[in-house]
């Protein structure tokens, strides 16, 4: 932390780029941490890294609604209904990668 507030003295990045840190205005560097630092702050205000319409996109687009919506047309010709409003009549799994937490 302290370096990173030292290299400030050495700015434009030209300048930086010829101190003792150099390392700290490379390109790869922030490709590294530009991740890592949008994880820290969703994390920090409670939000979800990912769009919401992304998710939902990926949990639609992973066969759940196909299912859903076939479970449903079954039970409207067996005309029935199940049993609760918050279950669903299939089991639905989504991918690990939008899997809640």
């Amino acid at each position: 932390m302290l370096r990173l507030m030292a290299c400030v003295a050495f700015l434009p990045l030209e300048k930086l780029q010829l101190s003792a840190y150099a390392d700290l205005a490379s390109p790869k560097l922030h490709f590294d941490l530009e991740p890592l630092f949008a994880k820290e702050y969703c994390a920090s205000l409670g939000m979800s890294r990912q769009v919401p319409l992304r998710v939902v996109g990926d949990l639609g687009g992973g066969d759940a609604l196909a299912r859903i919506e076939k479970g449903r047309k079954v039970m409207r010709e067996r005309k029935s209904e199940w049993s609760q409003k918050d279950e669903l009549p299939v089991s639905v799994l989504p991918s690990p990668a939008v899997a809640l937490r």
